[in-house]
């Protein structure tokens, strides 16, 4: 599949969305799959009202499909795109190998986490709290995300550490779980609270309207925070991240810990961001049933080993665990290591090994030697590559394009549930009946084909 991809040719045609969605829907009722989830991702480089024209005719025949727009180069408009979906994926700079934080969003655009309704006849899918098909990502628990807003991190790091938390909370569902706070020297406040009406446009909103303040840090005020916000008979788990920048005031860390303590523990599960140079998790060891990720290198776009599962406590720790658990990054290896301190191991270490969220060449590694045959990567849905096979990009840009499906795809397994199809072609469609090394292996003029069709029709 992968050849298929290495060997599309553009067209000479202008853009057109009618175009892709015809190809998509085609598609879709060629399958006629009503009881499985689906993603597909649509490249699109062009909205301008001739691009976009007659688009809304097909719509309706998308219905279950969680439609995300992979938006290509700076000349895009999202609001004439609003009317399809709400998910949307930036690539501004189409130099760079792959879309903005394609990393933490793919599995969103995969369709992993969409609801379906398992009848024989597709009906349009609601998507209220109330659904009983819509999954809850990354698992049911109540979500909390906490920054800090004192003087501790330059500029341009609080703007990174605020981007990374809307980027990790647009990834979720059910927003009616999901709460944001904000803190500094010994105060705090949720600014954004649980509420049946919420939706992830107001907590985007609210994050973006996150400011800076000119005063010194103290983890005391996230707790405080969460003291003030605590309910005590809640049945669901509160999993809650905190972003730490500072841990050189001893006095500060120990009030944190016995607000943490007197009213928190057992109550809210812990993930600590350590943010910056001058957070360390030493000092904060007497949080010893909390996780930590380490992101003292701001100049990386996420903590390193960082895995949304993990980080709001979807995968239980094991029971024999003591002490503070430290989630670190392997870079040679399809794995990430969850180190313990104070476990019952000879070396005082035990370990156990987390899935990468990885698209990269680890992703290829898992597929070809840690999955059986019946694994499913990243999930059981059917998952379709739009092209932007129209004349609006470079060559280059069109060939990166190319090459960041080819990589993506060689992070998945399962062909059958892949396809890739441009506005004016479909080099690869779902149940090809070919493997993906086979469609790797093929003469690539056979693929060739496809592309050097140039469109003999346009719907009506």
């Amino acid at each position: 599949m992968q050849s298929a991809i290495d060997s599309a040719e553009q067209t000479t045609i202008s853009y057109s969305l009618l175009q892709q969605f015809s190809s998509l829907a085609t598609s879709f009722e060629i399958l006629n799959d009503y009881s499985n989830q689906f993603g597909a991702m649509i490249f699109i480089s062009d909205t301008s009202d001739i691009a976009l024209k007659n688009a809304d005719r097909l719509f309706s025949k998308l219905k279950g499909i969680r439609l995300t727009f992979i938006l290509l180069g700076t000349n895009v408009d999202t609001t004439k795109l609003r009317n399809f979906t709400s998910n949307f994926i930036y690539w501004p700079d189409l130099t760079q190998p792959q879309p903005d934080n394609w990393d933490l969003i793919s599995y969103h655009a995969y369709g992993c986490d969409f609801p379906y309704t398992p009848t024989s006849t597709r009906l349009p899918i609601s998507t209220t709290s109330s659904n009983i098909y819509y999954n809850y990502y990354p698992c049911q628990v109540m979500i909390t995300a906490i920054v800090d807003i004192s003087n501790s991190l330059n500029i341009e790091q609080f703007e990174k550490q605020l981007t990374f938390t809307k980027n990790v909370l647009s990834q979720v569902n059910h927003f009616e779980r999901v709460r944001f706070g904000t803190y500094y020297e010994g105060n705090g406040k949720m600014t954004y609270q649980f509420n049946s009406t919420n939706n992830q446009q107001s907590l985007l909103e609210t994050i973006d309207a996150t400011t800076q303040t000119s005063l010194p840090p103290s983890l005391a005020g996230a707790m405080r925070a969460l003291s003030a916000n605590n309910y005590p008979n809640r049945t669901v788990p509160d999993s809650t991240i905190i972003f730490v920048t500072d841990t050189t005031n001893p006095i500060q860390i120990q009030a944190a810990h016995n607000f943490y303590n007197s009213v928190l523990k057992g109550r809210v599960r812990l993930t600590f961001i350590l943010t910056g140079a001058k957070a360390n998790s030493t000092q904060l060891q007497a949080f010893d049933d909390a996780i930590f990720f380490n992101w003292q290198n701001m100049n990386k776009s996420q903590p390193d080993g960082w895995d949304i599962s993990q980080a709001f406590r979807c995968t239980p720790l094991s029971s024999t665990t003591t002490g503070s658990t430290v989630i670190t990054s392997t870079p040679l290896a399809p794995t990430t290591t969850l180190s313990t301190q104070g476990s019952s191991s000879s070396s005082g270490v035990q370990t156990s090994t987390i899935p990468s969220t990885s698209s990269s060449l680890q992703s290829t590694n898992i597929q070809t030697s840690a999955t059986t045959p019946s694994s499913y990567i990243p999930c059981q849905s059917w998952i379709s590559f739009g092209i932007d096979d129209s004349n609006i990009l470079t060559a280059t840009q069109f060939l990166n394009q190319l090459n960041f499906i080819s990589s993506a795809i060689g992070g998945l397994n399962h062909p059958e549930r892949i396809q890739a199809v441009g506005a004016y072609s479909q080099p690869a469609t779902w149940n090809s009946g070919l493997t993906i090394q086979q469609i790797q292996n093929a003469p690539k003029i056979t693929i060739c084909r496809y592309f050097n069709q140039l469109a003999k029709y346009s719907t009506k």
